[in-house]
């Protein structure tokens, strides 16, 4: 299944990684890296904080990214990938597979902040 848009969103995929994805046969599974927009962190004081502030915070940016993961999970399977973590890191990351289709479709949401090829990929062989 081909992903067709009027113009993908390629600001969230480097170029590098997007001409990548376009020299991919379309049913190839590709592990990626999604960076979900969490709510801004406000930090008024500029000094590092205290593991039980941090603590909180990750737990929030977990809570806020709950709803979203649900909705990348709708694209997921239109797609036929999956979300390989069961939640957001700290920063807001989670790992998925999906087709080279599903990555585009990924990159067309607004609670997507950027989509990064996964580390690992290169040295896999193909699938």
């Amino acid at each position: 299944m081909r992903y067709q848009s009027g113009r993908p969103n390629r600001q969230k995929i480097s170029p590098n990684f997007a001409s990548l994805l376009e020299s991919f046969e379309p049913e190839r599974k590709v592990r990626v890296v999604i960076v979900i927009k969490t709510r801004p962190v406000l930090q008024t004081n500029p000094k590092r904080q205290d593991s039980v502030t941090r603590k909180a915070t990750v737990s929030s940016n977990q809570k806020f990214t709950q709803p979203v993961l649900k909705d990348i999970d709708i694209i997921l399977e239109r797609f036929g990938g999956e979300r390989l973590t069961k939640q957001a890191n700290a920063l807001g990351s989670i790992l998925v597979e999906t087709t080279p289709a599903g990555v585009l479709a990924l990159a067309e949401s607004k609670k997507v902040k950027a989509i990064r090829e996964d580390p690992k990929m290169r040295t896999s062989p193909p699938l």
